[in-house]
């Protein structure tokens, strides 16, 4: 692709001529050689088009693509998404003040000027609603194209097996979480470019009406910073991309997506692998193991005033941890279920869920809270583990160990894995129910359908079956399948659903104050 980009450009005709040769298939180069010559070359949509029309996708590129769009149609993936974005941005300017207020104290420590300041915090909630038309245009834009401004504008396209009309339904799902993202990429981004721009202006300690031209100044060429050497809009764009999480693979995510790439049957046991990664990176940079991360200290060593917003949210996450911590201890919130039967029992019939927090009498699951669950699983987890009293302390902490790591395991985007795992210790269960997984994702809008299946019929199934498990997550169809029923023998009653189908957050009615 980048050599056909590269030779388009140079307009190279023995390169051109080449590409030609090995992407045409005998009989078709004339026709592409034909649509080459009619390019626009100012039309980055037009481009992607022209290249996406020259790939012959494989046999696995179709199976794939229909699977992961599958998983993504439900509406509780695109729901989470958005809340999350939205929480996120709410936070941005909190971890901002935060920062200002860890940087009054360790600028002087490290004898440095102070590079964090009070005045970010209005000029990234400004600069976030002031970027929302822009985001509005750029999510319609990704609709009607099925390709993000950001990427038309870098010739950056991703790789598509189905075409035309067939592709765009298809593709609908995905499509839809990238115009989603790409509303919030441009509030993050404008919010982040106008709290530089302060920074910058700040920086250069001008007061008056230089401070007020100076901030016009930067608003109309964000490139240029003190003597050109720092780029403002660059550094809002890697801003952006963070609080999307988005930002580039380390080492190691790098290599699994390239062994998904190299053997793409991992694609349904790891349909994701960098988005969650940097979920979790985010969420624990906001927890007490924060500061436990080696950036943080390389910062402080380097007297580089990041450390200030790396602070910042190690103080966050452990002011939530305190507040976790009381809570528990009251009995308001959850870590995993007992292991113990007869406590698990117990657990279930006061009205308890696993991994939840209790609001005015109702258990409502923290999982989906993407990317700050994290935090809150750490601290009940921990405490859950230090109040077992027949257990010593190497148990006590393998056992929130396990729980920490079950949470993780058990998030949407891990959930294949997690039933994968599972089947390694129990196939005749776990086992079908992985198998039934991924033959469901191969039906095209599974995910939704499953829904439409669980709003119209809210009684619990228990399938037994791989007919059955397919059956369950299909309209009218769900109905045959036997319900899962509760209680003792004699007073055995229907499970059925408390909370909406298509809500990413479960909650269930407690038994007791």
């Amino acid at each position: 692709r980048q050599e056909a980009l590269d030779a388009i450009n140079a307009t190279d005709t023995r390169r051109l001529d080449e590409l030609l040769r090995r992407i045409g298939k005998p009989g078709q180069m004339e026709d592409i050689a034909t649509a080459l010559g009619q390019l626009d070359l100012n039309n980055p949509v037009a481009v992607n088009n022209f290249i996406r029309s020259t790939q012959n996708p494989s046999l696995w590129d179709y199976v794939t693509e229909l699977y992961i769009n599958s998983i993504l149609s439900g509406p509780k993936t695109h729901i989470i998404n958005e809340l999350s974005n939205l929480v996120n941005m709410a936070i941005s300017p909190v971890e901002r003040f935060a920062a200002a207020g860890v940087e009054r104290g360790l600028a002087p420590l490290q004898r440095r000027s102070v590079e964090r300041f009070f005045a970010e915090v209005s000029a990234d909630t400004y600069g976030a609603i002031e970027g929302i038309r822009e985001g509005i245009h750029a999510g319609l834009s990704t609709l009607k194209n099925g390709v993000t401004p950001a990427q038309a504008s870098k010739w950056e396209f991703r790789r598509t097996a189905f075409k035309g009309r067939l592709g765009r339904v298809i593709l609908a799902p995905g499509t839809a979480l990238e115009a989603a993202d790409a509303v919030n990429y441009a509030m993050h981004y404008r919010a982040a470019l106008i709290a530089l721009v302060i920074r910058q202006a700040r920086r250069e300690r001008l007061t008056g009406t230089q401070y007020l031209d100076r901030i016009a100044e930067l608003k109309l060429n964000p490139v240029e910073a003190l003597s050109g050497k720092r780029n403002l809009m660059k550094e809002a764009a890697t801003v952006a991309e963070y609080r999307l999480f988005r930002q580039p693979p380390g080492e190691l995510t790098a290599g699994i997506s390239h062994l998904r790439a190299v053997f793409p049957p991992l694609k349904f046991v790891i349909p994701f692998i960098n988005t969650p990664v940097n979920l979790l990176k985010f969420g624990l940079e906001r927890s007490p193991l924060g500061a436990f991360n080696p950036s943080l200290w390389r910062n402080l060593a380097a007297k580089n005033p990041e450390a200030s917003d790396q602070i910042a949210r190690v103080f966050l996450g452990s002011a939530l941890a305190a507040l976790i911590a009381w809570k528990f201890q009251e009995g308001r919130i959850t870590g995993a279920a007992p292991r113990n039967q007869k406590a698990r029992d117990q657990f279930y019939a006061e009205g308890k869920q696993p991994f939840a927090v209790k609001i005015g009498g109702y258990w409502i699951q923290y999982q989906r809270f993407e990317p700050f669950n994290q935090p809150i699983a750490q601290v009940a987890s921990a405490l859950a583990a230090m109040e077992a009293k027949d257990k010593s302390a190497p148990d006590k902490i393998g056992e929130a160990a396990i729980t920490i790591a079950t949470n993780l395991v058990s998030q949407s985007y891990l959930s294949s894995l997690g039933t994968l795992l599972d089947a390694t210790s129990d196939f005749g269960r776990s086992g079908e129910a992985f198998l039934t997984r991924t033959a469901s994702g191969m039906v095209p809008f599974s995910s939704a359908l499953r829904t439409v299946a669980q709003q119209i019929d809210p009684t619990v199934r228990k399938p037994t079956t791989i007919p059955e498990r397919l059956e369950s997550g299909l309209p009218v169809l769900s109905k045959q399948v036997p319900p899962r029923m509760t209680g003792p023998k004699g007073k055995r009653k229907v499970v059925r659903r408390q909370s909406p189908a298509w809500s990413p957050i479960t909650f269930s009615k407690g038994i007791g104050p």
